[in-house]
């Protein structure tokens, strides 16, 4: 599969993030050398420092971004006068690590976004910060992860991770009301659930089902009780409240509203096939 135009969920649902953290150095504070397990992504926020990785000797200064991969040996120094202010991320994930080698760091270990030094610290700095909280869940620091990486991305290739990031959140919400449709969802239970805004979750809908979240929950509410109906066992009754319904009028109310029949007449009509 070309990775250019792989779909979201194959390019980053391998993504796990193993560690984050900030720290101003001492002057002359040195790394290594040494190797980690994980891709890493170093950001420097202020101040200056060498990398070196095997021959190769970088003076990094504010805005540079260190990509490594897992089993590089790599050696770390704090400028004497001027020692930097580091934020790391160590994550895993050979899609994706594979991906930001290919079409980010493909000609060097290294990238200056010094002109946007400002936004690519909020970025590391939101992460490291959803990371270290106590009640973070999983799904809020690969969020976070990925917002960094597609801040990374080249200007030319982030309208298609930007298209590819929506359908893997939408994908992600809808499997979440197609496993769950039984209960009283409402729309910041799925913005809880997946760790994103629920604006952010109305728009993904009415963008790409061109209906709200809460249609789409009906939709799939009025399938699964259809498909109760055409069972003579179930009841009205036992489809509404199986299928997520208030109350047997509200399941009736909604047949009217769509198929322009009672649900008592949907079952004859499908019992008389």
């Amino acid at each position: 599969m070309n990775q250019n135009t792989a779909t979201e969920s194959t390019l980053f649902s391998d993504i796990q993030v193993s560690f984050c953290s900030e720290a101003q150095w001492k002057p002359k504070q040195v790394y290594g050398p040494g190797m980690r397990l994980h891709y890493q992504l170093y950001v420097v926020l202020d101040g200056k420092g060498i990398l070196q990785i095997g021959n190769e000797i970088y003076h990094l200064q504010t805005g540079d971004t260190v990509f490594i991969l897992p089993g590089t040996r790599i050696y770390l120094e704090a400028d004497e006068y001027t020692p930097w202010q580091l934020a790391w991320t160590a994550f895993s994930g050979e899609q994706s690590g594979g991906y930001l080698k290919k079409n980010v760091f493909s000609d060097s270990p290294v990238r200056d976004f010094s002109d946007s030094a400002a936004q690519l610290s909020q970025y590391i700095l939101h992460l490291v910060n959803v990371f270290e909280r106590e009640n973070s869940r999983l799904m809020e620091i690969t969020g976070a992860l990925l917002q960094l990486l597609s801040f990374l991305i080249p200007p030319q290739k982030a309208s298609i991770r930007r298209s590819e990031i929506k359908q893997y959140h939408l994908g992600r919400a809808k499997k979440y009301l197609e496993e769950n449709y039984c209960y009283d969802i409402r729309i910041q239970d799925i913005s809880h659930q997946l760790g994103i805004d629920r604006s952010y979750v109305y728009r993904l809908f009415m963008e790409l089902e061109q209906k709200s979240p809460s249609d789409y929950l009906l939709d799939i509410r009025m399938e699964k009780a259809c498909e109760m109906l055409k069972d003579e066992k179930n009841s009205v009754a036992e489809a509404a409240y199986t299928c997520g319904f208030a109350d047997p009028e509200s399941l009736t109310y909604h047949f009217k509203q769509r198929l322009k029949m009672t649900p008592e007449d949907y079952k004859w009509t499908q019992l008389k096939r």
